[in-house]
């Protein structure tokens, strides 16, 4: 498993903010001028290091943001995998090495929470989102939301309405889908056992095995992609890769609504927020929390004030055209506003419980 490891000083967080827009970073959509500045806060020195398993390319446009709101911070930054950074917080125990961890999925960040591994959060970060949006215990907070959505080829006829319609035997063969290991796909299965329960789950997906026969792919973008080229009628994948197949993988700061609108109205795919069975769409966040005995606990929790501004959600949600965690902050453009559909009122916490479940029935029936 490869780590990359980022450090931010002073000087080259300068000059990281005024070169910002190369070919290496994705364009981030630029801060509001009328935002709640975060730069009203005090400005934040010495030390933080960070684990993320949110990948360097969408956690670039948060950073240059840090680094114009606390120049004199030294951040340092590892980026891996969920698993390994569970197992290194527990190793570390009394002695932690790092301040903050930022999870793209919420079953890790819940279940360090579980193990006493990270410190609860004060009332004053937690108040900045949706109660439904933070963790058990008040010991970590969604950053950003993302819905699970049906892509589906425009010219189908009699297209599904909800999860469940995927199990359907007119689909035989036309459903793409990530791997059943991917995090997201975990994910969406721990939802369906609250609203199908056990059997009616366990049905779901031997139907979606077959329907998916010849159409598994390793990632999302894959599954979109056979969609839009035919190979498939149907994906099922988290809300973003379809903005990424109509609208381009970056998002570009200076395209309008209307020219969004226009992609969306030409492209051969359309989007589905399932609901038809009355659970609602489908859901999930990714997270971060101080780590219990955390050598600098105010500079990670300085960073997390920077997340959960206004600029900052921009910054890190816009940037992989997510869903804004904080009341106010509007969908990234193009997106379809997050008032727009129902969201399941499956919870985090329920969500975190049915996730080994999930994986005991994926790994029952055998899923690629």
């Amino acid at each position: 498993m490869s780590r990359s490891l980022l450090v931010l000083s002073l000087a080259l967080s300068l000059v990281f903010v005024a070169c910002s827009g190369g070919d290496t970073t994705p364009d981030a959509p630029a801060p509001d001028s009328d935002a709640p500045a975060a730069d009203a806060a005090p400005e934040v020195t010495g030390k933080v290091v960070v684990l993320s398993s949110r990948d360097e390319k969408f956690m670039r446009p948060l950073w240059d943001l840090v680094a114009a709101k606390h120049p004199k911070l030294e951040l340092v930054v590892d980026y891996g995998k969920d698993a390994a950074y569970l197992d290194r917080i527990r190793a570390e125990g009394d002695a932690p090495q790092a301040d903050l961890f930022v999870s793209k999925a919420s079953a890790a960040v819940t279940a360090a929470a579980a193990d006493g591994l990270l410190a609860p959060l004060p009332e004053e970060i937690l108040a900045r989102v949706p109660e439904k949006f933070r963790g058990t215990g008040g010991r970590w907070v969604g950053l950003s939301a993302r819905a699970r959505i049906i892509v589906a080829r425009r010219l189908l006829g009699n297209k599904p309405l909800s999860i469940t319609d995927l199990a359907s035997s007119r689909f035989e063969g036309r459903v793409a889908r990530t791997v059943a290991t991917n995090e997201s796909f975990v994910g969406g299965i721990a939802a369906l056992l609250s609203d199908l329960g056990e059997s009616g789950t366990r049905d779901f997906l031997r139907a979606l095995d077959t329907n998916s026969k010849g159409n598994v792919h390793p990632k999302h973008t894959p599954a979109v992609a056979a969609v839009a080229e035919g190979t498939a009628d149907l994906a099922l994948v988290n809300h973003y890769y379809f903005y990424r197949n109509v609208l381009g993988k970056q998002p570009d700061p200076n395209m309008t609504v209307s020219q969004a609108e226009g992609l969306l109205a030409e492209a051969p795919i359309e989007a589905i927020w399932p609901d038809a069975d009355g659970a609602g769409t489908a859901w999930n966040v990714s997270g971060a929390g101080v780590i219990e005995g955390a050598a600098h606990p105010e500079q990670a929790q300085a960073l997390l004030e920077v997340l959960l501004s206004e600029e900052g959600q921009k910054a890190y949600a816009w940037s992989n055209r997510e869903y804004p965690v904080v009341d106010g902050v509007a969908s990234p453009p193009g997106v379809r506003a997050a008032d727009s559909f129902t969201w399941s009122e499956t919870s985090l916490t329920e969500l975190a419980a049915n996730n080994e479940a999930a994986v005991a029935l994926i790994q029952e029936i055998g899923l690629e």
